[in-house]
């Protein structure tokens, strides 16, 4: 069964990123995938506070192989990695600070789900590896200079 463990950003913290209000800001993202069949069915899920969703597809430059104890004689099954990216998070012009909810998930067509024929254009599934990271995000407001 594949996983994900979300290591940064831990959602813990009781600071509020702060970004310029309809500007862009990058969050670090850091995450341990197990035991993936295919890791370009990887995606990120960035949830905003309006209910939108944005789904991305991570460079495979962001995928770094993860090595575990070589002790042990079983072969692994599937791929171990870890994901080292960064998340441009975008929205309209905020007056307060929000949560933005980030996942990982695994991009399923629907054809692999029941091994049924279909189309090559079929509505992929999207099956989350992990419970969503909040991260609270506040605007600070546009200095208007003469």
């Amino acid at each position: 069964m594949s996983s994900a463990n979300i290591i940064e950003p831990s959602g813990q913290g009781d600071t509020s990123l702060k970004f310029t209000a309809g500007l862009i800001m990058s969050v670090p993202f850091e995450a341990e995938l197990t035991h993936l069949l295919d890791p370009s069915r990887i995606r990120l899920k960035i949830k905003y506070p309006d209910q939108r969703t944005q789904v991305v597809v991570p460079k495979p430059t962001h995928l770094k192989p993860l090595h575990y104890d070589t002790l042990n004689k079983e072969p692994p099954i599937g791929y171990n990695i870890r994901l080292l990216s960064s998340v441009l998070v975008s929205h309209q012009v905020w007056s307060e600070a929000c949560n933005v909810e980030m996942n990982i998930a695994l991009c399923v067509p629907e054809a692999d789900i029941g091994k049924r024929k279909s189309s090559m254009d079929s509505n992929p599934t999207m099956l989350d590896l992990c419970a969503p990271v909040r991260v609270s995000i506040a605007p600070k407001p546009i200095k208007k200079t003469l």
